[in-house]
């Protein structure tokens, strides 16, 4: 049924003229109907539960976090009597980047790899449709898709955990998710360029996970290894 509303939707789309506001107009119907049939699939629903956990569990986490990472933490971004900053680290390091990983992964591996497998993508481009017009409708989709779970933990996040979480800063919550937010699409991004590098949906899901899973840790590479602070013998002085 979805396969059959996407080909209406194309059908639709190519009666549109060839100059470009009608190009743009078939991007944006394939656009929307990708992104319905996305948020309709059984993986949508498995992120949606992601989500809820995430937001159901992550306050048990940062009310009663483990000691020694509490002082980790204090020896890397500074002291943190309120607990602000713990807040702000565990909500995006220990959550929203594993649930962007995952969603990424999860919602762009399959550009153009799923229809071919289908063999409905030769009967796509025997339409006026360029195959890079569907490409960019179809990670256009994968970005909206991201863009309504990652806004949607954030702002059930916004609703609950200020009276869940003792000291929850606002503010920096938002300004912070407001910045991150284009890292889980620079996931999603990286995983169409994997899928159409490749054209298997196992192998770019793993490309995904291992490159961005990387990209992640090497991030956080100073929080986890911290060198030393020079010692003061080791510093030249440039006093007479």
């Amino acid at each position: 049924m979805l396969w059959r509303g996407l080909h209406k939707t194309v059908t639709l789309s190519v009666a549109v003229d060839l100059h470009p506001a009608g190009r743009g107009r078939r991007i944006w119907l394939l656009l929307a109907a990708d992104y319905r049939r996305l948020m309709r699939s059984r993986a949508a629903w498995l992120l949606w539960a992601l989500v809820a956990y995430t937001v159901l569990f992550i306050p048990f986490i940062l009310n009663s976090p483990q000691e020694e990472f509490t002082r980790v933490v204090a020896s890397w971004i500074g002291p943190d009597p309120a607990g602000g900053k713990m807040v702000l680290f565990i909500w995006i390091d220990v959550a929203m980047n594993k649930l962007a990983l995952i969603m990424g992964a999860v919602l762009a591996s399959g550009i153009i790899v799923d229809e071919k497998a289908r063999g409905s993508f030769d009967l796509l481009l025997s339409k006026p449709v360029p195959a890079g017009d569907y490409f960019i409708a179809k990670l256009g989709a994968a970005l909206a898709a991201m863009a309504t779970f990652y806004l949607s933990a954030a702002a059930l996040a916004l609703l609950t955990f200020p009276w869940r979480v003792q000291g929850f800063p606002t503010g920096n919550f938002i300004a912070l998710s407001s910045v991150h937010l284009f890292a889980a699409l620079f996931s999603v991004t990286f995983a169409g360029m994997a899928a159409a590098v490749f054209g298997n949906r196992l192998v770019a899901m793993l490309v995904t996970i291992i490159v961005i899973g990387l990209l992640v840790g090497l991030a956080f590479f100073g929080f986890y290894h911290p060198t030393r602070p020079p010692s003061p013998m080791s510093i030249p002085s440039f006093t007479a």
